[in-house]
């Protein structure tokens, strides 16, 4: 069985996004939160901050980086 990496799991939720209607945008919101603070990840990182500007933009970078400040 071939399982996806977390890397390309985010860089898809990042593309869905970005390309998204409102109604499954929360969805794939959250799972980038959880995703983020199951696996500890440190979104300052420039290798992580260099996905989430490829497949994202600065913006969704900055509103995921607060969320997961709140939390």
């Amino acid at each position: 069985m071939q399982l996806v990496s977390l890397e390309h799991l985010l860089a898809l939720k990042l593309h869905a996004l970005k390309h998204t209607r409102i109604q499954r945008f929360f969805k794939d919101f959250d799972d980038i939160i959880h995703l983020v603070s199951i696996h500890k990840m440190d979104l300052h990182s420039q290798p992580i901050r260099d996905l989430f500007l490829k497949y994202g933009n600065e913006y969704l970078y900055g509103k995921i980086c607060r969320a997961c400040e709140a939390q």
